[in-house]
């Protein structure tokens, strides 16, 4: 995957095993994996904190901002997902044909509004397992 528009890039929720445009995205995210350490700095350490891997690595979180519309179905599919902390399929799809799959329950679905602009919702999706990146 060379240089390319972002435009075009979709975020997918799998809905009834159909992966489904989310609508009105305007901004996507992540995946933010991180992985996890100890501080094993002692009294003879340069003044680096020595950070060592644990083993574990946390899977993150994917955000997006998009348009609300109360109607759409994607929206709403995404809002009962986070009411009862369900786990569904996503995936981001790029212009190439490119895509990171994840799985992942709706941790944030917040809308907004504000003078002189149209209303939004911010997204967070956490991740329960490690994203899938293109190969």
């Amino acid at each position: 995957m060379g240089k390319q528009a972002s435009t075009g890039t979709q975020l997918q929720l799998s809905i009834s095993s159909v992966y489904t445009k989310v609508a009105y995205v305007t901004d996507i995210s992540g995946p933010d994996a991180d992985g996890q350490f100890w501080d094993a700095t002692d009294l003879d350490s340069d003044y680096i904190e020595d950070g060592e891997p644990v083993g574990q690595v946390s899977p993150g979180s994917v955000t997006a901002e998009l348009f609300y519309d109360p109607t759409d179905a994607t929206h709403q599919a995404i809002i009962t997902r986070k009411l009862a902390q369900t786990k569904s399929d996503w995936k981001i799809v790029f212009p190439d044909a490119e895509e990171i799959a994840f799985e992942g329950t709706p941790k944030k679905f917040a809308p907004k509004a504000a003078k002189g602009d149209g209303i939004k919702a911010s997204l967070e999706v956490k991740l329960s397992s490690l994203p899938t990146y293109p190969e």
